[in-house]
């Protein structure tokens, strides 16, 4: 295949998913900033997780399409699901007070929950399984799991304490 058009096909993709997660960010910030009020606030909170979603699983798929490949790319998902992780413990810990509960929703329940994935990783610990990679899968697993619960609670404890709340 030619070098040229390949680059050209990933600098394509990588725009593509950087304008759909700038245009739901922007509908994002309209909706809470001034939903329209023939909607009810039910469906403004669902639209709000839809739009945070686009961007959580455009940015996913940003980071496993570009990200390493082979037996390397279960890494870019302990990596994804550590840093969300990580993310969802700050708001979690109350990192950002002033945050009305729509943004929260659209920032945890939307982007962070569609940023994490628990089937992606099932499906490489699976994968890594069938492959008599054994030690692998395991690293992966206790990885995963560690990293993700650890980053949540640090990040959770260090919200906590920068709000000079009990932990």
């Amino acid at each position: 295949s030619d070098p040229t058009r390949t680059r050209g096909t990933h600098r394509a993709l990588r725009g593509w998913c950087m304008l759909r997660a700038v245009v739901s960010l922007l509908v994002l910030a309209a909706a809470v900033a001034a939903p329209p009020p023939m909607l009810g606030s039910a469906a403004l909170d669902f639209g709000a997780v839809a739009a945070g979603a686009v961007v959580g699983a455009s940015l996913r798929h940003a980071a496993q399409r570009f990200g390493p490949q082979g037996q390397s790319a279960p890494l870019v998902i302990v990596g994804v699901n550590v840093c969300g992780s990580a993310a969802m413990g700050l708001l979690a810990g109350g990192i950002a007070p002033g945050l009305p509960p729509r943004a929260q929703l659209a920032l945890g329940t939307g982007c962070l929950g569609a940023l994490t994935t628990f089937s992606t990783y099932s499906v490489q610990a699976l994968k890594l399984l069938e492959a008599n990679r054994f030690a692998a899968a395991g690293a992966y697993v206790i990885g995963n799991n560690a990293g993700s619960i650890g980053a949540a609670y640090l990040a959770y404890r260090l919200a906590r304490s920068l709000r000079g709340a009990a932990p």
